[in-house]
């Protein structure tokens, strides 16, 4: 189950990056949306890029150690993107409807796959992972002060 979502996640990541990347300026003919000006549309593109490789880091993976700060990531992205979708739904909406059903669909599974996942994997790995090297105090200090 973890590689499916892993799959969608790229199957939403790779042509998101590749159109926004590629063809900023056509955004409102190949994307879900109109994004202006194009480097909006090449920011959005750089943080799509990060989620595929992100994605494809983990893939490879089998110990859910290695890949649960990835679903942490990717359950806070999903969640943010489709209650941001549902307070801006005209952007959507002047497109064609399979371009929104798709991003919907996308997100849906991301939205409710993700945290389950990440919820049955830590249950089923006793949660916290035991701690290898501790971190040293300068690290905690800073990290405390930065809360």
């Amino acid at each position: 189950m973890i590689r499916a979502v892993q799959v969608v996640l790229l199957a939403n990541a790779v042509p998101a990056f590749v159109v926004l990347s590629a063809f900023p300026g056509r955004t409102d003919d190949l994307f879900v949306w109109t994004v202006k000006p194009d480097a909006s549309a090449q920011l959005l593109a750089a943080m799509y890029g990060n989620a595929a490789l992100l994605t494809l880091f983990t893939l490879g993976r089998k110990a859910w150690g290695e890949i649960r700060v990835a679903f942490v990531l990717v359950t806070f992205f999903s969640f943010a993107a489709t209650l941001v979708t549902f307070f801006h739904l005209d952007p959507f909406l002047a497109h064609p409807r399979y371009f929104f059903v798709y991003w919907l669909v996308n997100y849906f599974v991301l939205f409710f796959l993700t945290p389950f996942m990440f919820v049955r994997d830590e249950r089923a790995h006793g949660g916290r992972l035991p701690v290898e090297v501790p971190l040293a105090r300068a690290p905690v200090a800073l990290a405390t002060l930065a809360c």
